[in-house]
């Protein structure tokens, strides 16, 4: 049985030593460009990009013999005249994953580092193909002395000198993870100087360059054309919304395919669950990282949300994301306009923007076009699934508080209003940065912690019940099992415990006039629970009634 390619990165070594799933078709797509294309490939982290641009390197470099590697692969068996283009071109690559700093200047030494160890690795540069003014150019990148201008103009440079010194054969240039130094920044306050430099860095290269063959770049997101790439005419996008053919991940026959090939096609269905969900290329698609780690481990994990830091839900606009985030780990569909290009300074105001950013960063999926411009979002899988569940539970729920939430679900279960009443009061003093403004914020608020407290139960909020809208059902998907109702009030100003008490008790009495318990008594619930909660500022106050068959 061939070794699986874990977070092996090389073509030649996946090729020679390790399982493999053909993604060589990515070429011709290339290939079926003129000269001077520039492309664009953003999926998550670990669907393969990495890899890919390896493939590219392989295929395209000419100081490499790369014949073995393509023989029987599809490339060479659906077009076989691509293999007049093998080993064709010079070609670079350069890794922008390294480049981080806790500032802009910081940023600027680590890029220097990158820069100087490209430039190094074409040593044949420092010779008498360039000019003395070129040599002292290449020099100063090498030995890390180029200002900032000249920083900026370091690749398209480079690229310029190798086609100088190979016969003006025009370069294929590749930039693995193009985005990572703008996320940092973003992450870490110096975005709005590291823009200009990067829009600078990449549009000398890539944009009306006459030594490109062609330029490639891959990142998680596109970033707004208008920040970084403007003008650059010669760009094709290839994202999760707009591919054409779908060259990264696993489809559905290629993991049928891989189980099959290591005695594991019973396993299908549990993988599809916990791993599948996503679409590009109008095919559903499987997380390769989580695939193959869970054929290695043969345990059923969160793999791929444990490869990397999520700072997703750090900064969003609250009061218009919460109750998106709370539908969607529902299980439901939320409709929103998707842009392909995000731009960072929105994420903290617009929840489109922000929503945008989930999915290209892999944690939502959208099997379709809802209506022109607009998507219906979900989550993809189970997996995700439980990492957006402890994302919202480490936001909302403190270390110190977190007894008085996981003490919640015996509450609503038990009929326990004082308990309830006293936990829901000290977690509410807990948010400090919470809108208390209206009672539909506390409504998302619970109906958020209900839905972290009980992923095993049905819940649902504005339920069409008897003759009214309840605010609040949660039930079990068996018969005969505990359910409850919540009726939320809200009193905006001070006031007295016992003005609260009456609130409380007329939201019982609006759940047995109105018929709320239905649903529940239809279904067999038993016991069925009812709540009247009355919110007041940083207060809780509860009244609570159980009925027992």
């Amino acid at each position: 049985m061939k070794k699986l390619p874990i977070g092996i990165e090389n073509f030649r070594l996946v090729r020679t030593e390790c399982y493999y799933i053909d993604k060589t078709l990515l070429i011709n797509d290339i290939l079926s460009r003129p000269q001077g294309t520039a492309f664009l490939y953003t999926r998550p982290r670990r669907f393969g990009k990495s890899l890919a641009l390896s493939m590219v390197k392989e295929f395209f470099d000419e100081k490499v013999d790369s014949a073995p590697l393509f023989e029987d692969t599809k490339l060479f068996l659906e077009h076989p005249e691509t293999r007049k283009e093998l080993n064709s071109s010079p070609v670079i690559r350069l890794n922008l994953a390294s480049v981080d700093g806790a500032s802009y200047d910081e940023m600027i030494v680590h890029l220097k580092e990158q820069m100087s160890i490209l430039y190094q690795s074409f040593a044949e540069l420092d010779g008498p193909t360039l000019n003395e003014h070129e040599r002292q150019s290449y020099r100063q990148v090498v030995e890390k002395t180029e200002d900032i201008p000249a920083l900026c103009s370091s690749l398209f440079l480079l690229s310029s000198y190798v086609s100088k010194t190979r016969s003006q054969k025009p370069v294929v240039l590749l930039v693995d993870e193009y985005d990572a130094p703008l996320n940092r920044a973003y992450a870490k306050g110096y975005y709005e100087e590291a823009v200009p430099f990067f829009h600078s860095f990449f549009s000398q290269a890539f944009k009306g360059n006459d030594n490109l063959r062609y330029g490639i770049l891959t990142g998680v997101l596109q970033i707004a054309k208008e920040s970084l790439f403007s003008g650059l005419n010669n760009l094709v996008v290839d994202n999760p919304l707009r591919s054409v053919n779908n060259r990264f991940g696993f489809t559905e026959e290629e993991t049928k395919q891989l189980l099959t090939d290591y005695q594991l096609s019973d396993r299908y269905d549990i993988l599809k669950t916990y791993y599948d969900g996503y679409y590009f290329g109008g095919e559903a698609v499987f997380n390769p990282w989580s695939v193959l780690n869970y054929i290695q481990q043969r345990d059923l994990y969160p793999y791929w949300v444990d490869t990397g830091e999520n700072p997703l839900l750090r900064n969003f606009p609250e009061t218009e994301v919460t109750p998106l985030l709370g539908r969607l780990f529902l299980g439901e569909e939320v409709v929103v306009p998707l842009s392909s290009g995000v731009r960072y300074p929105d994420l903290a105001k617009d929840p489109s923007t922000f929503l945008s950013l989930l999915y290209f960063s892999g944690y939502l999926t959208a099997k379709h076009e809802a209506s022109p411009g607009k998507y219906a979002l979900q989550i993809p899988n189970e997996e995700v699934r439980q990492a957006l569940r402890n994302d919202i539970e480490a936001k909302y729920i403190s270390s110190q508080s977190a007894s008085d939430f996981y003490a919640l679900r015996k509450c609503f279960l038990q009929g326990e209003e004082g308990e309830l009443e006293r936990a829901l009061t000290r977690l509410l003093s807990s948010l400090s940065y919470y809108d208390f403004s209206d009672e539909k914020n506390y409504q998302i608020l619970l109906l958020t912690f209900v839905s972290l407290l009980f992923p095993d139960k049905k819940v649902a909020d504005e339920v069409n019940a008897g003759s009214g809208r309840l605010d609040l059902l949660v039930e079990d998907k068996e018969p005969h099992k505990a359910g409850f109702v919540v009726e939320i009030k809200y009193v905006k100003t001070a006031t007295s415990r016992a003005r609260l008490e009456k609130t409380a008790e007329a939201a019982l009495s609006q759940i047995e006039s109105k018929d709320y318990l239905e649903e529940l008594r239809s279904h067999q619930a038993n016991p069925i629970l009812s709540y009247g909660i009355v919110f007041n500022q940083k207060r809780a106050v509860v009244k609570a009634k159980i009925e027992k068959k």
